[in-house]
């Protein structure tokens, strides 16, 4: 990903346009005398390692997030008896397409890639540094682990043996290049991107047997 540059007239409508903060301008001096960084930066890692066994949720979403969030995808690719379950809600064809575009999406194009594992490895290992806590770079480790498994779903998807689920992925992919150079921002709204893939999902052949067998592939992968 590269900045994207804007004019200062871009600039000025967008300040302008956020009506709950508009034209709105913050400067910082600096921290308050009180504050410690160090402490901070610790009481954050910690508290993004319990939002997985405890949300920041209400608890009647709690088996959505987190840990069992995982446990529970991996259950509902598989799980052919559950209506919500994807066997049923993303039986084969466009469904299956729309889905599976949505998940290789979501890995790799709509945060850091590989889920944004990555990135937090290596914030984790600037953290082991500046809190000479070396356990934290072991975090890391398994972070960038968690990474390459994520990848590896996504790799699935945009791999797999049906060539519109491919062209639909590739467009995606397609789309964030774009937008990291700023050509597509302005082109293409978020109804035309909605169209394109409603278009490419419509020619999808994907069977439910062929559906399946991904479904049970990438669940084997969130199971690890």
């Amino acid at each position: 990903a590269h900045p994207r540059r804007i004019s200062a007239m871009q600039l000025s409508k967008a300040r302008a346009a956020y009506r709950h903060a508009r034209n709105r301008l913050v400067t910082f001096d600096g921290p308050a005398p009180r504050y410690d960084a160090t402490r901070a930066l610790g009481d954050a890692i910690a508290d993004t390692a319990q939002r997985y066994v405890e949300p920041a949720v209400p608890k009647s979403f709690w088996g959505n997030c987190g840990f069992a969030g995982l446990e529970k995808w991996r259950q509902m690719l598989v799980d052919a008896k559950d209506k919500r379950g994807w066997p049923t809600l993303f039986a084969e064809g466009a469904r299956a397409c729309a889905g599976l575009q949505r998940l290789h999406e979501s890995i790799e194009c709509q945060s850091a890639p590989q889920a944004g594992r990555g990135l937090y490895a290596s914030f984790l290992d600037d953290s082991a540094r500046a809190l000479d806590a070396p356990q934290l770079a072991k975090a890391a480790q398994a972070y960038r682990e968690a990474g390459a498994l994520w990848t590896a779903i996504a790799d699935m998807v945009a791999n797999c043996g049906d060539a519109t689920v491919r062209k639909a992925c590739a467009a995606a992919d397609t789309r964030l290049a774009d937008e990291d150079t700023g050509r597509g921002a302005a082109s293409h709204s978020c109804a035309d991107r909605v169209q394109e893939l409603q278009q490419i999902a419509a020619n999808c052949k994907l069977s439910r047997d062929a559906a399946r067998a991904l479904y049970a592939e990438i669940g084997a992968v969130v199971g690890r």
